[in-house]
């Protein structure tokens, strides 16, 4: 269903949307009293009342690529809605399209490979949680204390021992699929991505974590590859097809 016009390019647009899928303009305002985002065309907030600003300026519009010299794009690889063939914004999260299929991501504009020292740095941290975390299971576990579990010559798995690599696997890979980093990496600045920009998947998320064990069984060499690529990427990253970025 059409909403109405852009008023930057006059383009017809669709019902919901939050950006014009041809100029990128913002449709709808966010109220800077309530942090409402209001319906398209409206000139007060529905929740407060307060005059909202508006949104699009001709200086905004000068350099926007028009839509034909855009290579049509369907599904938008950040929010994965479906935009119209020839649009040059996703009409719902506002992701601005390159020529051909790469987003030029508006929250990722220039990546920069995160190198070998930083990405060391994170996965020190990271170690560190997740100890303290195994830690604080173990010392809640009913029934055995830190000493008996570190010290007992028990060589069978016990329901803590599943419990504890459960927890290693759901750090690692929920982290990266539902905020695209851990708290190590969030802490040096660093995301994991797949090279288009969009977020990891979780299936692509777990793999990568499986993927940590042969960069570590050829004695570490999977992970040295990052000091000497250009793009920084250690075997892991090859074999689930992520980079891991600073953000800007």
């Amino acid at each position: 269903m059409v909403e109405g016009a852009c008023p930057g390019c006059s383009r017809a647009v669709v019902e919901g949307a939050v950006y014009c899928s041809g100029c990128g303009v913002r449709l709808r305002n966010v109220c800077r009293n309530c942090n409402t985002l209001n319906s398209f065309g409206s000139t007060f907030c529905y929740q407060c009342g307060t005059r909202l600003v508006a949104v699009a300026t001709n200086s905004q519009l000068v350099s926007t690529p028009t839509v034909q010299q855009l290579a049509p794009i369907s599904e938008c690889p950040r929010c994965h809605n479906v935009n119209e063939p020839g649009s040059a914004f996703c009409y719902s999260c506002g992701l601005p399209f390159d020529e051909g299929r790469t987003p030029a991501s508006a929250i990722f504009p220039a990546m920069r490979p995160a190198g070998f020292w930083v990405r060391l740095t994170a996965s020190i941290i990271d170690a560190i949680v997740v100890i303290v975390a195994e830690l604080v299971i173990i010392a809640a576990w009913p029934g055995i204390s830190l000493s008996d579990y570190f010290l007992a010559d028990n060589p069978a798995w016990t329901g803590l021992d599943w419990t504890i690599l459960l927890g290693n696997v759901l750090y690692y890979t929920l982290g990266v699929s539902i905020w695209a980093t851990t708290i190590g990496k969030r802490i040096v600045g660093i995301y994991v991505l797949r090279p288009d920009a969009s977020k990891v998947g979780l299936g692509r998320a777990f793999a990568r974590y499986l993927a940590y064990i042969p960069s570590a069984l050829l004695l570490f060499a999977g992970y040295l590859m990052v000091a000497f690529r250009g793009d920084k990427r250690a075997l892991h990253d090859l074999m689930c097809d992520t980079v891991v970025v600073f953000r800007r």
